[in-house]
């Protein structure tokens, strides 16, 4: 923004953070001269730059569901823990089959590792009732890493920062038509460090 002010002493303040979209959060860093002080006072007696700067904080693994062209952002699942907590999380986008199996993406925005070691999809009928998917393929890259995330504890996946883990899920056991909405489910924890 530009501000016309008269000479003399004046306090500016900087957006302590604001979000760029659903999954970028940008927190105030410091001034374009250092000082980190926000608000700060700024004594004005000439034409002058201020500039703030921010540093960008992406949030946990990002779920992306293929919506049969392309895959589109779902939601972050929260798994900022000390150890591992489970989230379920009903599929708000439309959900196609790619081929022969629903295709799915864990993305880590997050500056910190995220350790993973299960994940479902279930569709759910029109009766409430959910119904397995089977997990067929999960590649981390370009290894596979399947049984890896079939199981609780016993492996483990290592999510780091700007890594994607492709997922591929079979039609669970009801008809297509019969099918309400789908829950993704994640066991895991992302550790933040202060």
């Amino acid at each position: 923004m530009t501000l016309n002010v008269n000479a003399g002493t004046h306090t500016v303040q900087a957006d302590s953070e604001f979000w760029r979209n659903e999954w970028w959060c940008y927190t105030f860093d410091h001034w374009n001269d250092g000082v980190q002080d926000n608000p700060r006072n700024i004594l004005v007696d000439r034409d002058m730059t201020l500039t703030a700067y921010y540093t960008v904080d992406y949030l946990c693994p990002t779920l992306f569901v293929w919506n049969g062209s392309q895959y589109v952002y779902e939601t972050l699942l929260d798994i900022h823990a000390e150890s591992d907590v489970t989230v379920q999380y009903p599929i708000q986008q439309l959900l196609m089959l790619g081929g022969l199996s629903y295709k799915l993406q864990l993305r880590e925005l997050d500056n910190f590792t995220s350790h993973i070691d299960q994940v479902k999809l279930y569709a759910v009928d029109q009766n409430g009732e959910w119904h397995l998917s089977p997990l067929v393929y999960a590649r981390l890259n370009q290894t596979y890493i399947t049984l890896k995330l079939l199981f609780d504890d016993d492996w483990r996946v290592d999510l780091a920062p700007s890594e994607i883990i492709d997922l591929k899920f079979l039609p669970s056991s009801i008809p297509q038509s019969q099918i309400a909405h789908f829950i993704f489910e994640i066991n895991g924890y992302n550790k933040k460090v202060p």
